[in-house]
């Protein structure tokens, strides 16, 4: 059963639940697992490109 789609871009991600789908942030797994893991790698990947130019770092 798909309870949600994910859209990916180089700017964003983008989780959208289907309507009957409540979730809170702080429920497990999704905080450890989506958040903390997914999210925090793309975080740690992003900061080693900026550190060698390949991306540009926020301002």
């Amino acid at each position: 059963k798909v309870i949600a789609n994910a859209y990916i871009t180089p700017d964003q991600v983008s989780i959208i639940l289907e309507d009957a789908i409540e979730i809170n942030v702080d429920t497990p797994p999704f905080k450890s697992f989506f958040i903390d893991r997914i999210i925090g790698e793309m975080k740690r990947k992003d900061s080693a490109e900026a550190e060698t130019g390949k991306i540009q770092k926020d301002l």
